[in-house]
């Protein structure tokens, strides 16, 4: 998943980490004097972003950021971690005059109360099981919402019992489509951590 060296909690020398599909996710490289350099792909083995960091994880200078297709999205200036300026480009690598920040996070369409309301519908408490010294029990599953904001990479990351964590996973498995989540002018993928809650006492 990853492999880094830290000194006194930052980043020293090599950071690398990988995408589920083992492809290179980061690469990251940092001197003694903190100043560094770092690159991101794409789970298609493109290159997602470069620049050039200092204390660490602070940008500095041109930072260039990447659509997946290989065409550049943003090509950005930073000072003192601040961004000074910007330059957007569409996936056919033509100069988009808007450069209105739109990034957002991968949004559910009807926002948090219409997700809530379809993971209800999807739960049921599983016949012959009786929750004792309780009346709930937690499953937590994570997921990705992909660049066309379908839902992947599925995964039960905190389990109750085989029976409960089938049926979390189910109605994740069974997700609409989300908006897909912007980043520096190009969708990217977005990790979600959910906990489904089975109360018996309600049902």
């Amino acid at each position: 998943m990853d492999s880094g060296f830290y000194s006194k909690g930052n980043i020293t020398g090599t950071y690398l980490s990988w995408h589920l599909n083992d492809y290179m996710k980061d690469s990251t490289v940092i001197k003694s004097d903190g100043k560094g350099m770092k690159v991101t792909w794409f789970d298609n083995g493109n290159i997602s972003s470069a620049g050039y960091v200092v204390n660490g994880t602070k940008k500095y200078g041109t930072w260039k950021y990447y659509h997946k297709n290989g065409q550049l999205s943003s090509k950005e200036t930073y000072k003192n971690e601040v961004l000074r300026s910007k330059f957007y480009f569409d996936e056919n690598g033509e100069i988009v005059l808007d450069t209105t920040n739109r990034d957002r996070n991968a949004a559910f369409l009807g926002g948090k109360k219409a997700w809530d309301k379809y993971v209800q519908s999807q739960l049921y408490f599983p016949q012959g099981y009786n929750i004792i010294n309780g009346d709930k029990a937690v499953v937590v599953v994570s997921f990705t919402i992909n660049e066309k904001g379908k839902v992947e990479e599925i995964e039960v990351t905190t389990p109750f019992y085989p029976e409960f964590d089938i049926i979390a996973k189910k109605a994740i498995i069974k997700s609409p489509d989300w908006l897909p989540c912007i980043s520096h002018n190009r969708k990217v993928k977005y990790r979600v951590q959910q906990p489904i809650i089975f109360d018996q006492s309600g049902y």
